[in-house]
């Protein structure tokens, strides 16, 4: 079969979902299918990538996306980007017989263009995720309240009714756990004989020829006896490093490091809570890397803060190195996650979402650290790529 895959951005972007795409796209191909790989052309720092490449062995086409010069027609951006998506999307130079999209806005525009077998594994709700993101921001000036309300009434409306029209028009949505499926249900209720729960994948050679985890630590510049609390994620407000920041103050780090790996645009914001805290020979910001792998091997507890994920794929990343986690359990007003559904109390803590809470679970499993134990054979076999390429396509 020849197989599109689809999301707004591509590598070199770097991201869950960006991941995701990669290893479908290897997992096709060892089934013996077609595979090409189609995403906006917009690069780092507002840069234009090829319309036409190869990327690690596979054929990416790219169609062009709208970079207004004035900040005022940003609001238009994905009115555009749909109506270009969907011209190429028409101009495919073959006819996919699958197509599976990551994206709203891609997804939407495959309807559009007249394609086919549509599979959507929707990584979030708009409506619900980006709506509270949005009605978070503190406005502390007038013109700060105007954009503000532009954004959510503008922006924030049509991707709503983008992918509300992508669910009622795609033929399978894949959630990732029970509370994404019931979110999809609460905003679009006749779509429910189209959810199918499954599971993201773990590349099972990930940590292939990595060191031992005290000379992991030397190899990014920590002290070997160091306990390390590991966070990696963009640095973004809907990812709230802010609160484990302020957990890690709370707790003996005598001994301790809180090593942040990723970049964005709280990355400021975040140091100067770390100055405020003192805790500036505490806290490590190791910058965005192309190798998490050395990371996660590195570290001693792997922290996810997030209020807001799909799945929580750095979640399987850490267990797979066999280093326990700290998360908000999902059960519980504001957390819409699958935390609960992935971390049970032989892999790590679930902290009420409160700050002394997530701190005391931090506390909590350094103390028991020796408590802890993680199958990551049982842990690859459980999370497979080729499961989920499978489900994609047959149900």
């Amino acid at each position: 079969m020849k197989i599109l895959l689809t999301s707004y951005y591509y590598k070199p972007h770097v991201g869950g979902i960006e991941n995701s795409i990669f290893y479908l796209a290897q997992a096709y191909r060892q089934q013996g299918h077609e595979v090409v790989i189609a995403a906006s052309d917009a690069g780092l720092n507002n840069t234009r990538l090829p319309a036409d490449e190869m990327v690690d062995g596979f054929r990416v086409l790219r169609f062009r996306t709208y970079m207004p010069g004035m900040a005022a027609l940003k609001i238009f951006k994905y009115q555009a980007d749909v109506r270009s998506c969907a011209t190429f999307f028409k101009k495919l130079p073959f006819k996919p017989d699958v197509v599976i999209t990551r994206n709203h806005v891609t997804g939407y525009a495959a309807i559009k263009a007249g394609l086919k077998n549509i599979a959507y594994i929707i990584p979030g709700v708009v409506k619900i995720q980006d709506r509270e993101f949005a009605g978070s921001v503190a406005s502390s000036t007038i013109v700060k309240k105007m954009k503000d309300l532009v954004f959510r009434v503008v922006f924030l409306n049509y991707l709503e009714n983008v992918q509300f029209k992508l669910l009622k028009g795609c033929n399978r949505i894949l959630a990732f756990s029970k509370n994404m499926a019931n979110q999809v249900l609460s905003v679009a209720p006749m779509v429910a004989d189209k959810i199918i729960i499954t599971k993201p994948g773990i590349d099972a050679g990930y940590f292939d020829g990595m060191p031992d985890k005290p000379t992991a630590k030397q190899k990014v510049g920590i002290d070997k006896d160091t306990f390390v609390y590991l966070i990696l994620s963009r640095l973004v407000r809907q990812k709230s490093i802010d609160i484990a920041i302020k957990a890690f103050s709370r707790v003996d780090h005598n001994g301790a490091v809180l090593l942040v790996v990723g970049d964005g645009s709280e990355e400021q914001t975040l140091r100067l809570l770390v100055n405020e805290l003192g805790l500036t020979d505490k806290v490590i910001f190791a910058g965005r890397s192309n190798t998490p792998n050395i990371y996660y091997t590195a570290a001693d507890v792997y922290l996810l803060p997030s209020t807001h994920e799909t799945f929580g794929q750095t979640i399987l990343e850490a267990l797979y190195a066999g280093v326990p986690v700290v998360a908000f359990d999902s059960g519980q007003p504001g957390i819409v996650t699958a935390t609960s559904e992935i971390v049970d109390k032989h892999t790590g803590v679930l902290a009420k979402y409160t700050v002394d809470d997530y701190a005391a679970a931090m506390k909590a499993i350094r103390e028991r650290y020796a408590d802890f134990h993680i199958d990551k054979e049982a842990v690859a076999e459980k999370y497979s790529w080729l499961n989920l390429a499978k489900s994609c396509i047959d149900g």
